[in-house]
């Protein structure tokens, strides 16, 4: 064979005795490749991987041209391209190509331009990318693709239970079977297929609990002796109930027999130097690496440059060791390589490697043993992939489902959630649904939500309800229903309408949560305001308590209502702009909504503390307010124990006063002096005692952020912060609980600070009485035994 290929000016000779070389870089190139002619399109050569994958025989590729294996609607495209085609190394991108069976299959293509036997030509390299972006189209269109994967799949798949009787099988299983796919329904596997062996490998399964995966597992049909022994990969995956138990087997079943027959085909690899060398180089995405049978570098491509970070000259000579990691190396992983490729003819692997600047990469690397005519070793062939995109975008993938199954799974363990068709139809609720309507699933699905109405709401109520989510606007409510056992209760719903492709409903989106509770303390509230109406008269402080109830009640709906708002908000935004998969921001509006339940309870509980403030009988008695202090530090020490933080606290400092309010006067006060120190290198708190004008004052100084003294008035208002909820947590009750109770002791309470420089709070207690704090108080940092 004398064949002649150049590119550029560079010509290549094949010479007599390089057919074996030749067929391990092209002919039995792994992935499939062939010559194509550019003026007429035809093929001028394929290999076998090709021949394999597209199912035309190698005298039908020739007798074709490159048209043939499009789809017609293609074909505009193709020529266009063509047209435009770059010179030397480029990307052809994504091509859809038709095999002789007539299936389309999605590929990736690199093509390179050169001359070949006289024709100006195009080497092209083939990675049959279906099965990828056929995931791609399932993951979107997941649900609704199950079962057609189920039926349609190349795999053979059946399904069995515990005494392996067929369940069902798809049409692929029932074509290699021979039998209409409702034929195998109800019969015993090992009845069809009697093997002992086989048999014992299911009930392993069974005892186990553990999926069982069997490479080229050699099976022979029992009626059909013609057919010879074919080889299968077996996967068998036990199917559990909730408490463990082996419920079904699915079986999967994938012919391999033409892999375990080219694998056990010795192949004759002969080829010239030069044209060895000239072929490789087309190849860029590839690392074609040829080796010694001690693994040293005899050749090197300009795809393995490019890849690997070497030059020729360098790597020349040079042991493949330097590709792996001091700790592979050190576990023998290159040699174990090699001597697998000499052992089994072929060695796969994907790992780490490392490039010539100490960068590293995913690798996928096949390495074949090349062997003389007599059988003896003569070296290895090493074809690496830079694969780190695929590697990545499949961890994104794995991701990015496991975040889907955590946006379900904390969706339905926080909300109420129904989903009908376009009627109202009810196809679908969760378990809080079944919880609090006592309905179980099987009663509801089926039925519409006139099953819970409790009559409380007029028909022109449910008529505006769906006059707005008929027009595809979202609508959102109290509604109250009744439970299968005649009781009440309350939600507040969203109603999410899913629109099709002209903006008419196809379903609709229920999101509930149960106000019940809310609601009953909204009718208590009302009766509250009206009791201590009547009343308001007979004393001025129940009138003053008066006043504070009506503003903790309006401060209570106020900020309830704004929770309840982000809650509703980002729940809609979740489900109108991430159907069907959940990314970053999806992710991110579910945490806002939990941080909105959050700060609405916080809130709730905060302002009811306040109230119990008020309105709680005072008693006084000697306290020590050192030793309060230093509970609250231990319990602040506990809190974050890997902070460090300097307390200083005066000694029997001691006052006639409420111990158990002035123990959440402290707790404010040092609580927040330890949270505004956070981010100080060496935080310091300090709580002492001094003489004033002849009055006693104490206070609580820390070195923290500090605040601006234009915003001092606000400080012990209500719902008024200086910092951001992002900064620094909290509700804004704190200081407002504070000075309630230092004015209950008939006190006062004012704050000093500076951006930067921290922050100090002195308040008064009359007819209180204080030890004198020594300027050596105890000092205590968060490793330090209790003073």
């Amino acid at each position: 064979m004398t064949t002649s290929m150049q590119s550029g000016s560079q010509t290549l000779e094949t010479h007599p005795g390089s057919e074996a070389a030749f067929r391990l870089l092209f002919m039995d190139h792994p992935l499939p490749m062939w010559m194509v002619d550019l003026d007429s399109l035809a093929f001028l050569e394929v290999n076998a991987a090709a021949v394999q994958l597209y199912g035309y025989s190698r005298d039908e590729f020739l007798g074709m041209t490159i048209v043939d294996i499009r789809p017609a609607e293609d074909v505009p495209r193709l020529l266009a391209h063509l047209v435009d085609s770059e010179t030397g190394l480029y990307r052809a991108g994504e091509w859809r190509h038709r095999c002789r069976d007539g299936r389309l299959i999605d590929v990736e293509i690199t093509s390179h331009i050169l001359d070949f036997q006289g024709h100006r030509a195009a080497l092209v390299t083939i990675e049959d990318v279906t099965a990828r972006k056929q995931a791609e189209r399932e993951l979107v269109r997941h649900g609704e693709r199950m079962e057609n994967a189920f039926i349609n799949a190349d795999v053979l798949m059946a399904y069995l239970d515990r005494d392996f009787h067929f369940i069902r099988v798809n049409r692929a299983y029932a074509a290699a079977g021979g039998l209409a796919a409702v034929d195998f329904v109800g019969r015993r596997h090992f009845e069809l297929y009697p093997n002992a062996e086989n048999e014992a490998l299911f009930r392993q399964v069974l005892a186990t609990g553990e999926a069982l995966f069997v490479r080229e597992k050699p099976f022979a049909y029992p009626d059909q002796p013609e057919r010879g022994v074919t080889y299968w990969d077996w996967h068998l995956q036990p199917v559990k109930t909730a408490d463990g138990r082996v419920e079904e087997l699915i079986l999967s079943l994938v012919d391999v027999t033409e892999r375990v027959r080219r694998r056990h085909t010795e192949m004759e690899l002969r080829e010239s130097e030069e044209r060895f060398r000239l072929l490789v180089d087309t190849i860029q995405d590839y690392a074609i690496v040829m080796l010694d049978p001690q693994g040293r570098v005899n050749s090197w491509n300009a795809g393995a440059e490019r890849i690997y970070g070497y030059q020729e000259a360098e790597i020349l000579g040079q042991s493949c060791d330097r590709f792996h990691s001091v700790e592979e190396i050190q576990h023998g992983k290159p040699d174990e390589l090699l001597a697998r490729a000499a052992r089994e003819s072929r060695a796969e692997d994907e790992g780490w490697r490392v490039r010539r600047d100490g960068g590293r990469f995913w690798a996928h690397v096949v390495i074949t043993a090349v062997r003389h005519p007599d059988g003896s070793l003569c070296g290895f062939s090493k074809v690496t992939r830079d694969v780190t995109e695929r590697r990545l975008a499949d961890a994104l993938l794995q991701q990015t489902l496991k975040e889907l199954s955590d946006f379900k799974f904390a969706l339905d363990s926080s909300a109420i959630v129904a989903i009908t068709d376009s009627a109202g139809v009810i196809t679908y609720v969760n378990d809080k649904f079944c919880e609090i309507s006592q309905y179980t699933r099987q009663e509801l699905l089926g039925q519409t939500h006139r099953l819970l109405n409790s009559g409380h709401h007029p028909k022109a109520f449910f008529k505006q309800l769906w006059k707005t989510i008929g027009a595809g606007k979202v609508w959102k409510g109290e509604i109250r229903n009744r439970a299968k056992d005649g009781s009440y209760y309350w939600v507040f719903t969203t109603i999410v309408p899913l629109l099709d492709a002209v903006g008419r409903p196809v379903q609709y989106v229920a999101i509930r949560y149960d106000i019940t509770e809310q609601k009953r303390a909204r009718e208590i509230e009302l009766m509250n305001v009206e009791l201590e109406r009547r009343v308001a008269e007979r004393t001025a402080e129940l009138t003053a308590v008066n006043r504070e109830l009506e503003a903790f009640c309006y401060s209570v709906s106020h900020d309830l209502r704004g929770p309840l708002r982000a809650i509703n908000g980002f729940s809609h935004a979740l489900l109108d702009e991430y159907e069907g998969k959940l990314d970053q921001g999806g992710q991110e509006y579910l945490e806002r909504v939990r941080n909105a339940s959050q700060r609405m309870a916080q809130l709730i509980d905060d302002l009811l503390d306040l109230s119990r403030i008020t309105h709680s009988e005072m008693r006084r008695e000697e306290t020590d307010l050192s030793g309060i202090a230093w509970q609250v530090a231990e319990a602040l020490y506990a809190s974050a124990p890997a902070r460090e933080v300097e307390f200083a606290i005066a000694p029997q400092v001691v006052a006639q006063v409420d111990p158990k309010l002035l123990k959440i006067v402290l707790d404010n006060l040092l609580g927040n002096a330890w949270k505004f120190t956070r981010e100080q290198a060496d935080a310091r708190i300090e709580f002492g005692v001094r003489e004033e004008d002849g009055q006693t004052v104490y206070f609580v100084r820390d070195n923290g952020v500090g605040f601006d003294m234009a915003y001092v008035d606000k400080l012990f208002k209500p719902f008024h912060r200086l910092h951001g909820a992002l900064e620094f947590d909290g509700t804004g009750i704190g200081l407002a609980t504070v000075q309630r109770i230092v004015e209950r002791h008939g006190g006062r309470i004012w704050a000093e600070g500076m951006v930067g420089q921290g922050a100090a709070f002195y308040f008064t207690l009359p007819f209180t009485g204080a030890g004198q704090a020594r300027p050596e108080a105890a000092c205590r940092r968060r490793r330090g035994s209790v003073a």
